[in-house]
């Protein structure tokens, strides 16, 4: 597929992205749409962020919206995803639902564009036909679109088999392990987590990370341990202490 516009996407470097961004990315790279990616956290981000953020908001949104003032100017549209659900038993946290709203909200005096797209099977758009309707808003044609979204899901598939296989090879490590537990819009942000890491490596112990851990196994350990947990991603990282 030949690019159909001039068109180049910005991605936040928080929240989902630490999830999906290989997905995202490889979506987009399918279509022939650019993409940039806003650079890693400083301190900076942080301090802009929470000073036009909600007072209310945690702290990962208004990193979040620090991320998003970063690309301005930098792109045509930015993306920002509705996450609700996979299916009926994998809901994600409504402040993901919200996110794009309340970002529109936040930059609502800037002459940015914003683009999504909404996952949420239970309201009959899964994932599949949401990124579908997304390439074709984008001009691309209904094949072109599930072409790269199937594209799009084998990355997100290896990014992943490629985590557990690093986390098993850590596992297997003589030298004192430590389980670290957060999701990994934390845990995968240098500015946020780094130093934690690092202060523990160079004490000897190993890091091992529940967010990369094996989902499906986690998901199910965490069910016979607690079967009312209702967050996908509570669910992954509470089962990831037992398996």
């Amino acid at each position: 597929m030949e690019q159909k516009n001039a068109m180049t996407i910005g991605i936040p470097r928080a929240m989902l992205y630490y999830r999906f961004g290989t997905m995202w990315r490889t979506f987009f790279d399918e279509l022939h749409i650019p993409t940039v990616i806003s650079p890693p956290t400083t301190r900076e981000t942080l301090e802009i962020g929470s000073r036009i953020a909600v007072d209310e908001t945690c702290l990962s949104a208004k990193l979040f919206m620090g991320h998003v003032h970063a690309l301005l100017g930098k792109c045509e549209a930015i993306f920002i995803p509705r996450y609700s659900n996979l299916d009926h038993d994998a809901l994600f946290c409504t402040r993901f639902e919200g996110l794009y709203d309340q970002t529109r909200n936040v930059f609502r005096s800037q002459p940015q564009r914003f683009i999504s797209c909404n996952i949420d099977k239970n309201g009959k758009s899964p994932e599949a036909a949401a990124f579908e309707a997304l390439g074709k808003a984008l001009g691309a044609s209904p094949q072109e679109s599930r072409t790269a979204y199937a594209a799009a899901c084998k990355a997100d598939q290896r990014q992943q088999k490629q985590w557990i296989r690093e986390q098993e090879a850590l596992s297997r490590s003589d030298r004192t392990r430590i389980l670290l537990v957060g999701h990994s819009y934390v845990l995968s942000d240098p500015y946020l987590q780094k130093p934690i890491q690092d202060y523990l490596t160079e004490n000897g112990a190993v890091c091992l990370r529940a967010d990369q851990m094996d989902r499906a196994k986690a998901r199910k350990a965490c069910a016979e341990f607690s079967p009312t947990c209702r967050w996908i991603m509570n669910e992954e990282l509470s089962g990831a202490l037992f398996t």
